[in-house]
């Protein structure tokens, strides 16, 4: 779209940073956890462990179940990854339970170059699990690649999208042509849509507080607002509180190593 950019500009590394009052606005959640088997794990842990020239029997995997949901999640972490486990499972709780049942499976990995010889970058979602290198853990990162999950998966389902991903679809790009500016420095709507999912919850949590999350926000309001109807539409999936439902992305297959 042939709009101008938010300013000042949100990004992880840029000029505006969201991540101390998400953090205050979203408080960590309790949680038990416990290992899994030696010589198992999910497939798709083992997968991307190899993908990334890592040796899958450097990989532990771990469930861990919060109070707001029966089910656990996985977390499959390479031990040089440099975020402990109780940091990360720390750091998930604070998700809104209907975001976080979007992914099964989250993937914590030290940096790493690819079988095809390509660094890593911050993070990176597809379907239901999210990877994240390095020391990336960072709750508006987590928000992101799960917005990636939430635009593909329950939104298209659940609102009706024409469309693959609902950022795609000519309803809510309808709501983002009424905007002044896009929410974020990237030509991508895929990618724009996973950084306005970040200012959503924001908006809820935060702004309550009496802070706005830019300067300028009427520049992006009909895009955020229109992304919170999409989100009470189906289920309050950006809202803090509840519990998760028959939405819950089902867990990857245990595989032997």
């Amino acid at each position: 779209m042939d709009k101008p950019f938010i300013n000042p500009v949100y990004d992880i590394d840029g000029q505006l940073r969201l991540e101390p009052a998400l953090r205050a606005a979203l408080p960590e959640k309790t949680y038990t956890s416990s290992h899994w088997s030696s010589g198992w794990l999910p497939d798709i842990c083992k997968d991307i462990a190899i993908d990334w020239n890592h040796n899958p029997w450097d990989i532990d995997a771990i469930n861990v179940t919060y109070p707001d949901c029966g089910t656990p999640w996985v977390l499959c972490r390479h031990k040089r990854a440099p975020r402990s486990e109780q940091e990360i499972m720390g750091l998930i709780s604070r998700i809104p339970v209907r975001m976080r049942q979007s992914i099964a499976t989250f993937i914590a990995l030290p940096f790493s170059y690819s079988v095809n010889g390509d660094p890593s970058g911050a993070a990176g979602t597809a379907g239901s699990f999210s990877t994240v290198w390095d020391d990336y853990w960072q709750l508006e990162v987590l928000l992101h690649e799960i917005g990636h999950s939430v635009d593909a998966g329950v939104l298209q389902a659940q609102v009706g999208a024409p469309y693959g991903d609902l950022s795609l679809s000519d309803p809510f790009q309808a709501y983002v042509m009424q905007d002044r500016a896009l929410n974020s420095n990237t030509q991508s709507m895929v990618e724009s849509f996973a950084d306005l999912c970040v200012l959503v919850v924001y908006d809820l949590h935060v702004k309550p507080l009496g802070y706005k999350f830019n300067p300028s926000w009427r520049d992006v309001q009909h895009a955020v607002e229109a992304l919170e109807m999409y989100g009470v539409q189906a289920g309050n999936i950006f809202s803090n509180g509840g519990r998760c439902n028959s939405w819950k992305a089902a867990p990857h297959t245990p595989v032997r190593i």
